[in-house]
């Protein structure tokens, strides 16, 4: 694979997709670029202390992201970016294919959006989740924590479907994996799905 390639990992949160971002990083030995871990050094370097103040770190962790990519493709390397991408990152994703014409691979984590919801709430309920991906108001917390009461299934649903996370395509190639359950999935062989679109 000499050629120069941009690989997308999208879908719906708590899809499977970071996980298997390093999976795939230690099979062909791309950076991988997360917009959550940009998110997580914000979170605790810069912090936020409302809802609006939160969703600006989103969007400077998702400008930050095509930055580092930028850099990695500018250099002849191949990247791997791992994002709940949605509409609004459409123009970022197309600069970057209009720029440097990688061979562009989206895999998209699909799924019944109820059976990904109860990984969406189990994983948010996690002590070890990063607590300013979970609260709202304000991260770091001061006093007593944030309850946690978790969005219910019909609004996580219509969250995603109207940003357009649930059916991201920025052209190129395209690859679907449904992740309703994990019985059925398997690493490798997404992984060897998508070795056939490399180059």
């Amino acid at each position: 694979m000499a050629g120069l390639n941009l690989v997308l990992l999208a879908g719906l949160p708590a899809s499977g997709k970071s996980h298997f971002a390093r999976f795939l990083s230690s099979k062909l030995g791309y950076p991988v670029i997360a917009k959550d871990a940009i998110k997580e050094i914000l979170f605790d370097d810069v912090g936020f202390r409302s809802r609006d103040e939160k969703v600006k770190l989103g969007v400077a962790a998702m400008d930050l992201m095509y930055d580092q990519a930028d850099t990695l493709l500018g250099q002849g390397i191949s990247v791997i970016l791992d994002n709940n991408f949605e509409n609004v990152s459409l123009p970022g994703v197309q600069k970057l294919m209009e720029k440097y014409r990688p061979n562009t691979v989206t895999v998209r984590f699909e799924g019944d959006p109820k059976a990904v919801y109860q990984r969406f709430v189990k994983r948010d309920a996690d002590p070890s989740r990063h607590r300013g991906h979970v609260v709202n108001t304000c991260y770091p917390e001061a006093g007593e924590p944030e309850l946690y009461v978790p969005m219910g299934a019909e609004a996580f649903e219509e969250k995603f479907r109207s940003r357009g996370i649930m059916d991201f395509y920025p052209g190129g190639k395209l690859i679907t994996v449904d992740v309703t359950s994990f019985e059925n999935y398997s690493e490798e062989a997404l992984y060897q799905r998508l070795l056939e679109e490399l180059v």
